[in-house]
Parts: C-alpha cells; structure tokens; sequence
C-alpha cells in the first residue's frame, strides 16, 4: 500500500509546486520557522547597530503631505551556530557597521509611517533577511528588533 501512495503524493507536490511557481507563489512561506525562536538564547549573541545608538531614518512620502521619520535603536541577534559567525562575531560586527546602517537605512526608507506602524515585523524581517544575503548566510542573523523606537 505505501508502495502505490508514495508515488502519487511526489506527484501532487510536484504539481502543486508547479502551479505555484507559474502563478509566483511563495510555497515556503509557511514552512520557514522563526529562527531567533527555535535557537536556545544562550546561542544568541546581541550586537546594537550603531553603537546602540539611535538611528533617525526618513520615511517614504505618505499620502498626508508631510515628512516622516523613525528613530530607533536596531539590535541584531546573532547566531553563534551559524557557519560564518567566527568571521562575523560581535566583536566584528563594528567593523561592517557602515555597511549595516546603510543597508538597514535603504530598506526602512521604502516604507511610509503607516506601513511600519500597521505591520513593523514586516520591515524588521526585510532586514533581517538583507542582511544576512549581505554576509552570505541565511542564519547568521536570527532576528532585528527595536531596542527603542518613535515614529513622527
């Protein structure tokens, strides 16, 4: 019996797959974990973008006519079981910290203050998944969140 099932069950996946592909669907989505939850929190390291200083970052124009902006505090967490962490450490991370401001910068920037307050998890996890396409690992960065934050 297992014999005959296994064999059509490859083949609805494979078609389903293929039907989300042509329609661009991203069938992953639902299967990816949340990564800073399933590492324990001793294998987390924390870096603060900025020295843990705030970061002001304009908003894209929204639909009211005024400018707006965000300051926050940007804390990474660091994976330690990552495959790169050693050349990424925090104690490293200083030294790429430019690059991590301008890119965390580009990103927030596409957003408007009505994006970022109705769904902020969306941005932290654009950034977070940046990021980790910026040090070539997909686990290095297990999450970005606001140490502190005001939107004006």
């Amino acid at each position: 019996m297992v014999f005959a099932i296994v064999p059509e069950v490859n083949n609805v996946n494979s078609l389903i797959s293929k039907v989300a592909q042509a329609i661009d669907l991203d069938t992953s989505a639902g299967n990816e974990l949340d990564l800073a939850a399933t590492i324990p929190i001793d294998q987390l390291a924390s870096y603060g973008v900025n020295g843990g200083e705030t970061m002001t970052i304009n908003l894209r124009d929204s639909q009211d006519g005024k400018d707006h902006y965000i300051v926050a505090a940007i804390t990474l967490s660091i994976n330690k079981n990552s495959e790169v962490y050693k050349t990424y450490s925090e104690s490293t991370l200083s030294t790429y910290d430019s690059q991590i401001k301008a890119k965390i910068n580009s990103i927030v920037s596409k957003y408007t203050i009505e994006e970022v307050k109705d769904d902020p998890d969306r941005l932290l996890t654009e950034i977070r998944d940046a990021l980790n396409v910026m040090f070539g690992d997909n686990t290095i960065i297990a999450e970005v969140g606001f140490a502190s934050v005001t939107y004006q």
